[in-house]
């Protein structure tokens, strides 16, 4: 047996595609540390991207802010809740940095908070529709920030 192992010939490795020039067999880049690096580089990057809000939307957020608490009307340490995360996306509309709440820490995260309620999505939407109301009133009509059609449209449609 090991006389007819030593009698085999090695064919010679070939690809069955052509690499590119510059690939990623270069020294020291295939390593499953660089590797890992690259990977969560591009993930950091791809996440900051997305989360973060643009200058209309942080001008919304502020204003639903200055409202002050949606449930109880205290102004003082508002939290703003992402009622379906910042990155919510719904029928190919961004809505997470629009879909949010005013709220006092225990509203928001408290034992009787948002996060604890039976029917969580049905009385986020009603807050929701709430805090464009008292938004109306404040600035005595439709502020230039305001979330336009297909975002309300998607907010609206939103079930989970």
């Amino acid at each position: 047996m090991k006389s007819q192992r030593r009698d085999m010939k090695r064919t010679e490795l070939r690809r069955r595609t052509p690499m590119r020039s510059g690939s990623r067999l270069q020294s020291g880049t295939n390593t499953p540390r660089a590797n890992v690096a690259r990977l969560q580089r591009h993930q950091v990057t791809k996440r900051s991207r997305v989360a973060t809000p643009d200058a209309v939307q942080k001008d919304w957020r502020e204003m639903v802010r200055d409202l002050g608490s949606i449930i109880t009307g205290a102004a003082a340490l508002v939290e703003i809740h992402h009622c379906a995360g910042r990155t919510a996306r719904h029928n190919r509309v961004a809505i997470g940095h629009w879909w949010i709440l005013p709220l006092t820490h225990d509203e928001h995260q408290g034992p009787e908070g948002i996060h604890a309620h039976p029917d969580r999505k049905g009385r986020e939407k009603e807050l929701f529709e709430r805090v464009l109301v008292r938004v109306v009133e404040a600035n005595h009509g439709i502020p230039a920030c305001w979330p336009p059609a297909e975002v309300l449209c998607a907010i609206r449609d939103f079930h989970r």
